[in-house]
């Protein structure tokens, strides 16, 4: 069940944001991040951090990153949900600009699955086979599609929305950033524009995850000698093929059938230089 309150003290940040960064788990949302919030540091000459730097000039919109309905759904406690932890309320939702990042249901589950398996504190995290995980009601791919089609009906109507789709960041990181930026009221500067996007690429990301460069807890490695516990692992389209055997794709298949049409991940979804 969703609920449509959250009394909780998050509540604060969602309302006081001028936008909202929307998205499941293993979306590309820390690149997003990383390459917005270097932008406006350069921009606006701040500390780069990955925390809402509006803190820092009152210039710079507040912008909100949310995982929403995946967290409610998915993870949240009996005590979280009934509180609505993660909610983010209709009024809210109606009075902001909302960013909607998505990506790929089969490349989601993979990664969702290596962040609870090798990434969570150990009395969270999960020892069943990726197979098992796969097909699990709460956590496999039919909960994953589930997410992706609530959250499209519950901000399909709302009067300021962007989608942005992670194949086409990786097709074209720089005009992604510039839809991001500009939906979100923040000036564009083209050679900043390239910098950030410079600073966000996949091995920079990597060596500074490796060198704790984020000085963030979210943003180190499970375990620095296995590539799989990184947060930056491997961002390959279609990579979800290098796990599954032949009966886990026809699983699969029609499960991702099932997902709204409107995000165009259907089984024949191909994706320009990819």
């Amino acid at each position: 069940m969703v609920i449509p309150w959250n009394l909780t003290r998050h509540l604060a940040a969602q309302e006081s944001a001028d936008v909202i960064v929307i998205s499941p788990a293993k979306a590309g949302r820390t690149w997003l991040r990383v390459m917005v919030n270097k932008y406006i540091s350069l921009r606006y000459g701040v500390p780069f951090s990955v925390d809402n730097l509006h803190e820092h000039d009152a210039k710079i919109p507040s912008i909100v990153w949310e995982h929403w309905l995946w967290l409610h759904l998915r993870l949240a406690t009996f005590k979280q949900r009934l509180r609505g932890r993660y909610i983010i309320p209709a009024r809210v939702l109606n009075e902001k600009k909302l960013v909607l990042l998505v990506r790929d249901p089969r490349d989601i589950v993979v990664s969702a699955y290596f962040q609870e398996s090798k990434r969570e504190s150990k009395h969270k995290r999960t020892e069943m086979p990726i197979q098992q995980y796969l097909r699990d009601r709460k956590r496999g791919i039919a909960s994953v599609v589930r997410v992706l089609n609530l959250t499209h009906q519950k901000t399909r109507e709302l009067p300021h929305t962007l989608v942005v789709k992670y194949e086409a960041m990786k097709a074209n990181p720089t005009a992604e950033l510039r839809r991001v930026l500009e939906f979100s009221g923040i000036p564009i500067d083209e050679p900043l524009l390239a910098q950030a996007v410079e600073f966000g690429s996949f091995d920079n990301m990597k060596k500074m995850e490796q060198s704790d460069e984020f000085n963030s807890p979210r943003l180190r490695p499970g375990d620095p000698h296995d590539a799989d516990s990184f947060k930056v692992r491997k961002g390959k389209i279609g990579g979800y093929k290098d796990y599954f055997d032949a009966d886990d794709i026809a699983y699969l298949e029609p499960q991702v059938a099932k997902l709204d049409p409107v995000f165009g991940y259907g089984r024949s979804a191909t994706y320009n230089g990819q």
